[in-house]
């Protein structure tokens, strides 16, 4: 007789479950990549929000800049008064044509108020910057009488810093020697981030002046 052998399948192990050590590692690198990219993504919030602050900065100086430069370039040379005095910043003032007519050439001082132009003859326009609430200074677009009275003024910008080594906060430079009808205009604009930075950008232009 022949006899028979039973023969029992065998079973594969069964899988173990982590040990603590291996669930402690596991938790460590999972945070340790978790701090990386938190890290990053706020780097990386923080870099926007600097690059925005400054662009727009830079668009607000330019802006403002632009506006002195057009008015300057209609400026009548023998009006125009720079006030050098002031070791954080210049003033400028000085007259533009209001009427032009068959009789000739009227200078004062415009403004626009309701998108309406109303015109001072025999007035002047003055740019300076003024000390804010802040301690920054504000640069102000003003309308004198001829005794030195305020008639109207405009703030342009509020947040104008005071003079660091590039120059003052607004600083008006020409060389009455080599260059008498070339004026350089700097800015130099105060921004903050949401971070609570603050950072600064001098912007410049350069206003050629009518000769006579």
């Amino acid at each position: 007789m022949t006899s028979k052998t039973s023969v029992t399948p065998s079973r594969g192990r069964a899988p173990q479950a982590f040990t603590l050590v291996e669930t402690s590692l596991s938790l460590s690198v999972f945070s340790i990549v978790a701090w990386g990219v938190l890290t990053l993504l706020s780097s990386s919030d923080r870099l926007f929000s600097t690059t925005l602050s400054v662009t727009e900065a830079r668009i607000d100086a330019t802006q403002i800049l632009d506006r002195i430069q057009v008015e300057l370039e209609q400026a009548g040379p023998a009006t125009l008064r720079i006030d050098e005095s002031s070791v954080s910043h210049d003033s400028i003032t000085f007259q533009v044509p209001v009427i032009i007519d068959s009789t000739g050439v009227v200078f004062g001082a415009e403004r626009f108020e309701n998108q309406i132009r109303r015109t001072y003859s025999d007035h002047f326009i003055q740019y300076l910057l003024a000390p804010g609430n802040d301690g920054h200074y504000r640069l102000f677009r003003r309308i004198l009488a001829n005794d030195g009275t305020v008639v109207a003024e405009d703030i342009l910008a509020d947040d104008i810093d005071r003079a660091d080594e590039e120059g003052k906060g607004f600083e008006i430079r020409r060389d009455e020697q080599l260059s008498p009808n070339l004026l350089v205009i700097s800015l130099r604009k105060r921004l903050s981030t949401g971070n609570r930075q603050e950072f600064f950008r001098r912007q410049y232009i350069t206003v050629h002046l009518r000769c006579g």
